[in-house]
């Protein structure tokens, strides 16, 4: 068993790692306002542009001084989002009151705004996390109990995991890639667990029982990863 990790470590206090202190708190009192709905999901371009996406559908690109430099509408609801190359982004949709948005994916172009592909499988369920695989597949979690992985180029569903039994109530809701190729899963159920998969054949080879539901998952080396709980422990 491990136990979580609850103290602060006072050598992680803003400035400690090289840079000014005075530097730290004047770049983080740097405030956009990306919309009246929450940020759901965020990640970096290459080029330093941040990408938002929020559960109004509505996905912006940052430029760190000129502000927002491109919305487009993605989807009736976003939970989640990942870079694909060549400018491309996925977006999860988190309405599952809506028939045609609820449980889909949807690539977009950052560059004109167009939506490129809609991916459907998920069926009415909402699309809670979504990973970029460095082969250039997609996976994708929901709260259908399953992880499915896809083609983004023509839109295929290549492999669909189930990550549990299907009469157990569970939701896919955060996932890593290790620096291997194989991917963890955090999934809430009676306690909350993770797993290890091998997305080259689908096999779970691995399940750890948490202390409390994983909300999101970090990768600390290749057989290492850190999970943050519910009950605002790390494990």
């Amino acid at each position: 068993a491990t136990a979580p990790l609850q103290a602060e470590d006072p050598s992680l206090a803003p400035g400690d790692a090289g840079a000014p202190r005075s530097r730290f708190k004047r770049e983080a009192t740097r405030r956009m306002i990306t919309g009246a709905y929450g940020i759901s999901g965020m990640v970096v371009l290459p080029d330093g542009r941040v990408v938002t996406a929020a559960c109004d559908g509505v996905v912006k690109v940052w430029h760190a001084r000129r502000g927002c430099v491109r919305t487009l509408k993605a989807a009736d609801s976003i939970l989640s989002v990942a870079l694909l190359p060549g400018g491309r982004v996925v977006t999860g949709a988190g309405d599952p009151t809506s028939e045609e948005e609820g449980g889909c994916l949807q690539i977009c172009d950052l560059n004109d705004g167009r939506r490129l592909r809609t991916l459907r499988g998920h069926g009415p369920y909402v699309v809670w996390c979504i990973l970029a695989l460095a082969d250039g597949r997609i996976l994708s979690g929901a709260t259908d109990n399953k992880l499915m992985i896809w083609d983004p180029n023509d839109g295929r569903c290549l492999m669909t995991l189930q990550t549990h039994a299907p009469d157990f109530k569970c939701v896919v809701l955060c996932a890593a890639a290790l620096p291997d190729g194989r991917v963890v899963s955090g999934h809430s159920g009676d306690h909350g667990n993770i797993k290890c998969w091998d997305v080259t054949d689908g096999r779970c080879l691995r399940t750890f029982t948490l202390s409390g539901t994983p909300y999101c998952i970090a990768v600390l080396s290749v057989n290492r990863v850190i999970c943050g709980l519910a009950d605002s422990t790390l494990q």
